[in-house]
This record gives structure tokens, C-alpha cells and sequence, in this order.
């Protein structure tokens, strides 16, 4: 299958979130009231998009009974000083933004064009439609015969980020030594099992030293996204995404 080009990828607090409400009531007189992200105003298709995406981790929050269902008292009823759709749109909202972070890191340098909702669905279709074509024509169709917006999502954010993870080793933005690699061992070699010998005792560094390795850069990349989210400029419109998470819910 052809590459894309636009590759991948694809946290910012609650507070940011919640901070912008005010600002977020002057869009009121834009064509899109809900959100704006670096004066980027994000439709409400990509909204629900999100919020969709995002309600099944929403109501795991708050109940571990998925069969009984998720009725309009359950998204409205607060637990803990939070109701169901604000935690709902507040997550959807913080993985909108790491993603628009991702993929302006990428379009920065060239790894991509200018990626929204809109001209990722065109991709999407293009792709389905040349994958229709060939299972027409009896060639061979790897992966996937059509995607989803969702699968194209993760299959577009997983190749964005391989290369924008490349392009910061490249530029020593993610680096590491073994002073490095084992001090963040020993933060987390308590946390998995895998770290630990038969008896319980800790593995020795040097036989986990890849896979401590691959976490750190994880991590590392990782923390590069969050900060990048974080200096985005964002207005909301709160009330207007609190009604629209209710009707995703």
C-alpha cells in the first residue's frame, strides 16, 4: 500500500480546560461556537467524533456495570464533584488537543499537511476508494479492505508518530544515556511484574535495558506532546460542549 505522507500522531489539564470557558462565549458570533484551538475553530463533526470515541472510558469512570446501560440520569448525576458528561467532553477535548498538537508538530516539519476532521475523512475515502478499486480488479489488498474513521485515525496517528519520534532523536529533543535509562528504572521497575525475578527480586538493568529503553523514549515523547498541548491557545464554549456530550451520551 502507497505511504502517506502526512504521518502521525497523534494531555492538557482540566484547569486549561475549564479556564477557557469565558473566552470561549466571544465565539458565540462565529460560525463554530464550541471550540477554537490556535484560532482553529473544530467543527462539530470532529467533536462528536471524539465525544463517540471517548464515552465508553467515560462510563467505565463511573461504573464498572456496562450492561445495565448508560441512561440520561447516569450522565447527569454528579459523583465525586464531576457529573458523567463533564468528564466526557473534558476527556474527549484533552485527546482532541494532544492530537491537533501532534499533528502540528509533524505538519512543522513536513511530515504532513494541515490536519483537521475534515481532510483526514477525505484521506480516509480516497484510501477506501483505491482499496475498493483493486479488490475490484482482483489485486491484493493488504491490511484493512475499507477503514473506519476511527481505524484510520489510529493508523494515521500510529505512522505520525514513528516519524515525528524519529525526527526528535534526530534533533536530540529525545535522548538518553544509561545514567539516564537507570534512574528511570529504578522509578519504575516496582510497578511491573515483568521487572522481577522468580523470587521477586529485581532483574538487573543490564538484562532489561531494552525494554527500559523503549519505555523512556515512550515517555519521553509522550511529555513532548503534553507540553506542546499545553501552549496551545484554546477558547470553549462550555454550556454549548456540556449539551453536546449529553447528546453523545
Amino acid at each position: 500500500m502507497k505511504k502517506i505522507k502526512t504521518v502521525i500522531i497523534a494531555c492538557i489539564s482540566i484547569a486549561v480546560l475549564s479556564g477557557a470557558a469565558a473566552a470561549g462565549v466571544k465565539m458565540l458570533e462565529t460560525k463554530n461556537a464550541y471550540l477554537t484551538i490556535n484560532n482553529d475553530s473544530v467543527s462539530k463533526d470532529e467533536l462528536e467524533f471524539y465525544m463517540t470515541a471517548s464515552r465508553a472510558d467515560a462510563i467505565l469512570r463511573f461504573t464498572t456495570d456496562t450492561s445495565s446501560g448508560a441512561d440520561e440520569d447516569f450522565w447527569k448525576t454528579e459523583q465525586n464533584g464531576i457529573t458523567p458528561v463533564e468528564y466526557l467532553y473534558e476527556i474527549a477535548l484533552e485527546n482532541l488537543k494532544n492530537d491537533r498538537a501532534l499533528f502540528a508538530e509533524c505538519e512543522k516539519r513536513g511530515l504532513c499537511e494541515k490536519l483537521n476532521y475534515k481532510v483526514i475523512i477525505k484521506q480516509m475515502n480516497t484510501e477506501n476508494a483505491a482499496r475498493a478499486e483493486k479488490l475490484k480488479n482482483g489485486e491484493p489488498v493488504y491490511g484493512v479492505t475499507e477503514y473506519t474513521a476511527a481505524s484510520y485515525y489510529d493508523y494515521l496517528k500510529s505512522n505520525l508518530q514513528i516519524a515525528l519520534r524519529g525526527e526528535l532523536e534526530s534533533e536530540g529533543i529525545i535522548t538518553e544515556d544509561d545514567v539516564k535509562l537507570k534512574q528511570y528504572y529504578n522509578q519504575i521497575k516496582s510497578s511491573d511484574p515483568l521487572f522481577r525475578n522468580t523470587d521477586g527480586s529485581f532483574k538487573p538493568y543490564a538484562d532489561v535495558h531494552a525494554k527500559v529503553k523503549y519505555l523512556y523514549r515512550e515517555k519521553c515523547f509522550s511529555d513532548y506532546i503534553e507540553q506542546a498541548a499545553k501552549k496551545q491557545t484554546v477558547k470553549q464554549n462550555t454550556e454549548k460542549l456540556k449539551k453536546l456530550a449529553a447528546e453523545i451520551g
